[in-house]
């Protein structure tokens, strides 16, 4: 939605933190997120391929910055705090280009680099029910933006959605699914690992569905229904008579994924889709899919609309 928006040309003309706790939000300009700074009127889109953006206007080596022109915007929010609260209160960006500092309510949170990378942020101590003010740093360029060279168009800001979500102190931090075919490729082996927070008296159960009806095998019993006390789950489980997945046979299965602790009381809960396929090259003979060799035709596909840069909606993906 509409977020109120301060512009800089460099770091050195922003404004104190402090200012945006104060200042009448009427005063601040707005901008659309998730979006790019540049197609809402301020800076200008820059294409660059085989050069840096900042060579020729300023002589710097890395790790460093440009100093007299590197974009800075400060993202406000006003909001209140609808969530039902559990354990832990966690806010995250999905895509901000380069940089970007975060405050809540006038207490600093964070700082991230890395544009195309999720980052979240603990903010269990500083939210409230009422009056929140979230203010967020973007800078165009940073250190890290050495590594992301690139022959694309050079944006920054907020172009990817941002969520608060409550989340209980024991919850999945990583998951991993892998699957492939096996014995002549008529079976599916399924591997698992899941990392949680606080690790005390936990355990798992894993249970697989087949086009979300629950998974049986010819005797009618559950193939896949693991109770698990560890730590970290970390298993594997082969499946008699798969039903494979490939491009013209989209065949898939829906993992579920529950945390308990040793009381029985559910932790957490995660869903994951996901098909059996091996696919593998052989020497000489190309690419194979399931056992079959394969031809592919494809494109590079860049996650770009002229409109709104890479700022993308669901409508417009399905219609790519």
């Amino acid at each position: 939605g509409n977020w109120l928006f301060d512009y800089a040309t460099n770091y050195s003309n922003t404004k104190p933190i402090e200012y945006y706790y104060t200042v009448p939000l009427n005063l601040l300009s707005g901008i659309k997120v998730p979006g790019h700074m540049q197609l809402q009127g301020y800076d200008t889109p820059k294409y660059v391929n085989t050069q840096y953006p900042w060579d020729g206007l300023e002589n710097i080596k890395p790790p460093e910055i440009p100093e007299k022109f590197n974009p800075v915007g400060t993202y406000v929010k006003a909001f209140d705090m609808s969530l039902d609260k559990l354990d832990k209160v966690i806010i995250t960006f999905e895509g901000v280009e380069s940089a970007y500092a975060v405050w809540l309510n006038n207490e600093f949170i964070g700082y991230k680099e890395d544009t195309f990378t999720t980052g979240s942020f603990d903010i269990t101590s500083q939210i409230k029910d009422k009056d929140n003010r979230l203010v967020v740093q973007v800078f165009k360029w940073c250190s890290g933006s050495w590594l992301e060279d690139q022959d694309f168009f050079r944006f920054s800001g907020i172009f990817r959605d941002v969520f608060i979500a409550s989340v209980s102190e024991s919850h999945a931090v990583d998951m991993k699914i892998s699957s492939k075919l096996i014995n002549d490729y008529k079976d599916g082996e399924l591997l698992v690992k899941l990392d949680h927070l606080d690790r005390n008296n936990k355990k798992f159960i894993v249970k697989l569905y087949e086009f979300d009806r629950e998974f049986k095998n010819g005797m009618g019993s559950r193939i896949v229904y693991e109770e698990i006390n560890s730590n970290v789950l970390d298993t594997s489980v082969k499946i008699e008579n798969i039903n494979a997945w490939s491009a013209e046979t989209p065949n898939l299965y829906t993992a579920h994924f529950t945390l308990m602790n040793k009381a029985g009381k559910v932790l957490h809960r995660e869903r994951q889709k996901f098909g059996f396929r091996t696919v593998e090259t052989r020497p000489n003979d190309g690419l194979y899919v399931n056992g079959r060799r394969v031809t592919v035709r494809g494109v590079n596909r860049h996650s770009f609309r002229p409109e709104t840069g890479r700022t993308l909606s669901n409508a417009k993906n399905i219609e790519d």
